[in-house]
């Protein structure tokens, strides 16, 4: 009686584990790009409630009175806010990494210093519209949106 496996034994073992390993790795990276689109909704969440607070408080990052500050988030997920959107930024950030792109529904977000509701050039927004950011990634092939009210307030989704 001989001891060991036979070649045929072997190759299908083999090519079971590369099976296995191929479904794991496809696993890992639709992971990691859910993790990146989620950081990316978490980080930009944080950045909109910060320019918020700003407006709140009545802070100015330099001498003068403020009107609203202003948001604006480029598609390569760069998220500024600027005091009467023009003057000092209060902070310039990115928030998204590589693959993930973020898209504002509306051309910039303006949070007004008087109870922190969203403002345009004409005046308050209407009551019941709401601004979308649109957080993509071709790698998943999902979004994520995160909404805000013309009230000012954040709504994760």
């Amino acid at each position: 009686m001989r001891k060991g496996f036979s070649l045929v034994e072997l190759l299908v073992v083999v090519s079971v584990m590369l099976l296995l390993s191929g479904g794991a790795l496809i696993y890992i990276n639709d992971f990691n790009a859910r993790q990146k689109m989620e950081s990316t909704r978490k980080e930009l969440i944080s950045s909109l409630r910060l320019a918020r607070n700003y407006a709140l408080t009545n802070q100015m990052p330099d001498s003068g009175s403020l009107e609203y500050v202003e948001v604006d988030v480029a598609g390569d997920g760069v998220i500024e806010a600027l005091a009467n959107g023009v003057g000092t930024s209060y902070f310039s950030r990115d928030v998204s990494p590589d693959g993930v792109n973020v898209s504002l529904g509306v051309a910039v977000l303006r949070f007004s210093s008087y109870g922190g509701k969203r403002v345009e050039d004409s005046g308050p927004v209407g009551v019941d519209e709401i601004a979308q950011i649109i957080i993509s990634s071709l790698e998943v092939g999902s979004t994520l949106v995160v909404e805000v009210q013309s009230s000012g307030l954040i709504n994760e989704k």
